[in-house]
């Protein structure tokens, strides 16, 4: 392990031991599940997965999916703690009372200052939001945009068309987890906007975006005959 390695392993150093590793190579595991239960526990995670990733650029990438986690909970929280914040959407709040909250997103923001120090380590940055700027794609701002990318992500998964490198099915929250995290988009609350448009809209408006890829690729379809 070269200096740098250390260092940065250093910053997510743990106040207890933490000694059972068993289920840390499991590819359902992330990090934002153990951080809900424990800092020391995620950072022993983080360390893990830092000293098996084989280059600097899976290093990154792994900080920057995390970092992107603690950042949507940090917005999603911070908007159920304020009273003048009226979405309709009380995930956390339909599960911790204010204090937990409190203390739960006090702890995701210590878990984010740690990944931003470690990420600045590695690509020697100076701006808090450093990793922003390595994001290729955003969903589009057209209205309903986000809930037709959820029913097209939900009807892949449920097509059994994505399965991790070793070949297992991931869990549907792992799923939209990453897909969110690729797109810039936070889908921890995935299952509140899907159950919400289905019960709220029509059969043919939660078809829509598949009729509209039906029409594509039928149009091709003629196209190439």
């Amino acid at each position: 392990m070269d200096t740098l390695d250390g260092f940065i392993l250093n910053v997510f150093r743990t106040s207890k031991p933490i000694l059972n590793h068993e289920n840390f190579d499991d590819e359902n595991v992330w990090v934002c599940d153990l951080l809900n239960q424990d800092l020391d526990l995620a950072n022993e995670y983080i360390k893990h997965k830092l000293t098996t990733c084989k280059t600097k650029i899976d290093k990154l990438e792994f900080l920057y999916a995390s970092r992107s986690c603690y950042k949507g909970t940090i917005q999603s929280l911070e908007n159920e703690l304020d009273p003048t914040y009226n979405s309709g959407y009380t995930y956390y709040r339909d599960q911790l009372s204010e204090s937990e909250m409190r203390v739960r997103l006090a702890r995701y923001k210590q878990a984010f200052e740690m990944t931003d120090q470690a990420i600045c380590y590695y690509i020697d940055c100076s701006k808090l939001d450093c990793g922003e700027a390595s994001k290729t794609f955003q969903v589009s701002s057209k209205k309903g945009a986000k809930v037709d990318v959820i029913r097209i992500l939900n009807a892949l998964y449920e097509l059994k068309l994505i399965e991790l490198k070793s070949g297992q099915v991931p869990s549907k929250e792992l799923f939209m987890q990453r897909a969110g995290e690729f797109l810039g988009i936070d889908l921890s609350k995935y299952e509140v906007d899907l159950s919400q448009a289905l019960n709220n809209a029509s059969l043919e408006a939660n078809l829509k975006v598949f009729e509209e890829m039906k029409s594509i690729t039928q149009n091709k379809h003629y196209i190439v005959k």
